[in-house]
């Protein structure tokens, strides 16, 4: 196992690797750690200077991971072994290779891996990070009845299964068995650690794709950065002085992580909340209506969990919904839908989805769409309507039968490197109950309106004291993947 290096060290690491830091240097943030602080006052006075640059050789990306395993025949018997699934996955075992397996500085050497410059930076990297996936059983209660208790109850069990498939991938390779059978052999706590490495330091650039780039990956977020990092045409990544900013000497130099992500996302990924640019959303899990016969079916054309999001825009009470499925999910046969399987020219099977005799297969996630000029388009929506009712009912039911563990109020809530975990999710849990209040009052109103539709009570045939049976939703035990 690498072992960790003070983070003094790093301008001789930098040095040698050829990145180039002008104007900033790494230090202490106060109630952050580690970040970038101005070393001289910046302004762009004469363009935006480059506080940064590094080179393309020292990005990892699939490509990068991909070239260093054609020159490292253990490494590429192990990444091949895995299948080259995803980009993550291959960063991910890149990572855990050079975190864990021993190196002899040179390709082709039978007593380790083919060390690059990320054998050394890998040791700069944090080994306690305060996403969820690595709090202890007792921390993780603390997310009971939010979104995320289930997601990182997912989550640990993808990595539980990555790593089982890992350990039997590496069963058959000498080099692997050893580091993953023996002694001090590396352990699933090491693959959620790789995991948590990549989920809070990755980035997507426009030519390399999902990426890690080191020294960028010290920049913290801030809902006002001065600075932001781009890729330039032959593959540097530079992180430049934001127009009409400025810092002054001993000023922190920051990044944004992203307006688009809610406070789930960011806590699943950075382990912690910024109110301030979190997005007003929480995500659900929807699943089909037991009772339907089509159930199945409709699942698998969907081709992927079904997801309901709920938006709150910030400054109002006007919450709005986004589910694709949901439509697909309330017709039903005797409204116009109907599944073939059908075979190909090769003799190959498959299932497709047909709305008044169209095949709209290929436009599954547009069919709100196609029911909006049926007749009963109201009772569609009235069905949809109540679907969402029920669903944000037993979240927000959830929530409240899910009492907050003396914990969250103890200093036993705060992690050792200085997170209070307690304090991180009664935001957490503030927010989202805030927005499925709104959320069902808005529900409340639409399906009010909608009973109110002349075509909607011809089809229900209610009178003043009639019953109203609507389907039922449930939250699956899947929620989402952040990652």
């Amino acid at each position: 196992m690498s072992t960790p290096l003070p983070i003094d060290v790093l301008p001789t690491w930098t040095r040698f690797n050829n990145v180039e830091l002008d104007g900033i240097q790494v230090g202490q943030v106060e109630g952050k750690g580690l970040g970038f602080v101005a070393d001289r006052d910046l302004t762009t006075d004469k363009g935006s200077p480059t506080l940064l640059k590094i080179p393309r050789d020292a990005v990892l990306s699939a490509e990068a991971v991909g070239d260093y395993a054609k020159v490292d025949l253990k490494f590429r018997q192990l990444l091949e072994g895995m299948g080259h699934e995803t980009p993550r996955i291959a960063i991910m075992l890149y990572l855990m290779a050079h975190y864990r397996a021993p190196f002899d500085g040179g390709p082709g050497s039978h007593k380790g891996i083919a060390s690059t410059p990320w054998t050394e930076y890998i040791r700069f990297l944090p080994r306690q990070i305060p996403t969820p996936t690595l709090w202890t059983e007792e921390e993780r209660l603390l997310l009971r009845g939010t979104s995320l208790e289930k997601a990182v109850n997912a989550k640990l069990a993808t990595l539980v299964s990555e790593f089982d498939h890992l350990r039997e991938i590496g069963a058959g390779l000498p080099f692997w068995q050893s580091l993953l059978f023996g002694e001090d052999a590396i352990t699933v706590k090491d693959w959620a650690l790789v995991d948590a490495w990549y989920r809070s330091r990755c980035l997507e650039l426009p030519n390399a794709g999902h990426s890690m780039v080191p020294c960028l990956d010290m920049a913290n977020h801030s809902d006002a950065p001065n600075a932001y990092y781009e890729e330039t045409a032959d593959g540097e990544v530079v992180l430049m002085l934001r127009p009409e900013s400025t810092a002054s000497c001993g000023d922190e130099v920051t990044i944004s992580y992203g307006a688009a992500k809610s406070a789930a996302e960011m806590l699943f990924s950075y382990g912690f909340i910024d109110r301030s640019t979190a997005k007003e959303e929480i995500t659900l899990t929807l699943n089909p209506l037991a009772s339907d016969p089509l159930a199945q079916a409709k699942v698998h054309v969907y081709g992927r969990s079904p997801l309901v999001r709920l938006t709150r825009t910030k400054g109002t009470a006007a919450v709005s919904w986004h589910c694709p499925f949901v439509y697909l999910m309330c017709v039903n046969e005797e409204d116009g839908l109907e599944f073939k399987l059908l075979q190909d020219n090769a003799g190959g099977r498959e299932l497709r989805v047909f709305w008044q005799d169209e095949d709209v297969t290929s436009k599954i996630d547009n069919f709100e769409s196609h029911v909006q000029t049926h007749d009963l388009h109201s009772v569609f929506q009235l069905r949809v309507v109540s679907v969402l009712q029920q669903l944000v009912e037993a979240q927000l039911e959830q929530t409240r039968s899910s009492p907050i563990p003396e914990q969250e109020h103890d200093a036993s809530s705060r992690h050792a490197g200085g997170a209070d975990y307690g304090r991180i999710v009664a935001t957490l849990r503030e927010m989202e109950h805030s927005l499925l209040e709104e959320a069902m009052a808005s529900l409340a109103e639409q399906q009010a309106a909608l009973l109110l539709e002349d075509d909607v009570r011809v089809y229900l045939g209610l009178t003043e004291d009639g019953p109203i049976e609507t389907p039922s939703a449930q939250v699956t035990n899947e929620e989402p993947d952040f990652s």
